[in-house]
């Protein structure tokens, strides 16, 4: 599913470079059709990955912090249209990874932020889902500059764009930080700013 609304977004809004953070074994990476594709993964890239490789699809084998502290001039010119966050899914290095491809993101430009709604307690643990839904709920309270919800799918598609937000919240980051897995199951739907995956065909051409 991922993938599908990745490319779905890329398509609608001509993207021509896309940005994944957290490759792993490349299942995403591998199907998503972009002029510019570009990989940041501290793993050494899988089979799959290697053979697609060349002067339009590159591989940083690194983390997230260091390359944008090291390669982030790759996107001077030409800035990320289309983002993937599935890296590490602690809250602290999600929404820093959020903030890093802001500072790149195109005007029209889309992150998608995957594992955003753990559908229980044991899928919100950091070999799972982890916090990346703080970095949802930091967003929605920091920063009325951006339009933020999530898809129901797929474990929770967070949709990051320039825009209006819709509903903010105003919830202390101290209060984010402490918050558990059952706060977010109580209010879910709030909190996420929850959408069904059918919404992202009706946004798209709105965004436009």
């Amino acid at each position: 599913m991922r993938a599908k609304v990745i490319q779905k977004i890329i398509d609608a809004i001509g993207g021509r470079t896309y940005l994944e953070i957290g490759v792993q074994y490349g299942n995403t990476f591998e199907r998503i059709r972009c002029q510019r594709k570009f990989g940041v993964d501290p793993m050494p890239p899988a089979e799959k990955v290697r053979k697609i490789l060349n002067s339009r699809t590159k591989y940083f084998r690194m983390t997230s912090d260091e390359f944008f502290a090291h390669h982030a001039h790759i996107f001077k010119d030409d800035k990320i249209d289309v983002a993937f966050i599935d890296g590490c899914h602690s809250y602290e290095q999600s929404l820093r990874d959020v903030n890093n491809c802001l500072k790149h993101l195109d005007k029209k430009g889309i992150i998608v932020m995957h594992d955003c709604n753990p559908p229980d307690e044991r899928r919100s643990t950091k070999s799972y889902c982890g916090e990346v839904w703080k970095t949802i709920l930091h967003l929605r309270t920091t920063r009325n500059d951006l339009r933020i919800f999530v898809l129901d799918c797929d474990f929770g598609l967070g949709i990051v764009t320039g825009g209006r937000q819709e509903h903010p919240l105003s919830i202390p980051v101290e209060k984010i930080k402490q918050m558990s897995y059952k706060d977010l199951n109580d209010s879910r739907w709030s909190l996420l700013n929850l959408k069904p995956c059918s919404y992202l065909d009706g946004f798209l051409p709105r965004r436009l």
